[in-house]
């Protein structure tokens, strides 16, 4: 199955991590993180027993560890009867 790139565009900010206390770290050793919930109100409809993989791209840059695997799991296919 050739790959095909899905497309999403959201705004997101990246601040600086902030600790409840001070934290002994150099400046920007610690990255900062970013999570963020998509809804596709019709769904997104991928086949059960495939993987996949989402790759973020940032003004056209990626990087391998910008990328997170994941399947879709359904129930196994049961013996047909009748």
């Amino acid at each position: 199955m050739p790959t095909q790139p899905l497309r999403v565009g959201q705004a997101v900010r990246f601040e600086e991590p902030r600790f409840a206390q001070p934290v002994n770290a150099p400046v920007r050793y610690i990255y900062a993180r970013v999570q963020w919930a998509l809804s596709f109100a019709s769904g997104l409809p991928l086949p059960v027993g495939q993987g996949f993989t989402w790759r973020v791209k940032i003004d056209d840059v990626t990087r391998d560890e910008w990328i997170e695997r994941f399947a879709v799991i359904g129930p196994v296919a049961g013996s047909v009867l009748g």
